[in-house]
């Protein structure tokens, strides 16, 4: 048995491109894996759901991208939990 942990993303500015959402999250997940996911890669759908096999910290964290227009942007992204799924591997 596993547990699979779901949060809720928020982007800011939100009116970005699903594209430049997954960017977003990719990077925080590139500079964060380490401390707050711990080595491991969650699994975010592109618009507002995270799955992860760990529990995250409670934290808020932001980074840099650059747009598809070559400015910088900032943008601000953070998680809240919102449940947690048991999962059952099955065996033949």
């Amino acid at each position: 048995m596993s547990d699979l942990y779901h949060y809720h993303v928020e982007i800011t500015p939100n009116k970005c491109p699903k594209t430049v959402k997954r960017d977003v999250v990719n990077e925080i997940i590139r500079k964060y894996k380490d401390t707050t996911f711990q080595g491991h890669s969650p699994a975010f759908d592109g618009e507002k759901n995270l799955y992860s096999r760990i529990k995250l910290p409670e934290v808020s964290n932001s980074v840099n991208t650059v747009s598809v227009t070559k400015l910088l942007i900032t943008f601000n992204a953070y998680y809240v939990h919102v449940s947690v799924k048991q999962l059952f591997l099955f065996e033949s």
